[in-house]
């Protein structure tokens, strides 16, 4: 049997997250539901779409940051220089 479009494939209402969600939340939620998409949306509106790329590089942007800390922290000898 052919199915009449791509609703056969949801279980109930979208996942979806907003604008002011923290990164954390939606890479876990990615992570436990296997999403590598997840729409954004305010006032009931898609306003956008996160995707496992954008937390990838958040997550590489972070680490990026935290090495020049380290760095910046050996490099003057510990706290205070």
């Amino acid at each position: 049997m052919v199915a009449d479009g791509a609703g056969f494939l949801t279980d109930g209402a979208p996942v979806t997250v907003k604008p002011d969600d923290q990164l954390e939340g939606c890479m876990a939620m990615m992570a436990a539901r296997g999403f590598r998409h997840l729409p954004v949306l305010d006032a009931g509106k898609v306003v956008g779409v996160i995707s496992i790329g954008d937390v990838v590089k958040d997550i590489i942007r972070n680490l990026e940051h935290n090495v020049g800390d380290l760095i910046g922290y050996i490099m003057t000898d510990g706290p205070g220089g």
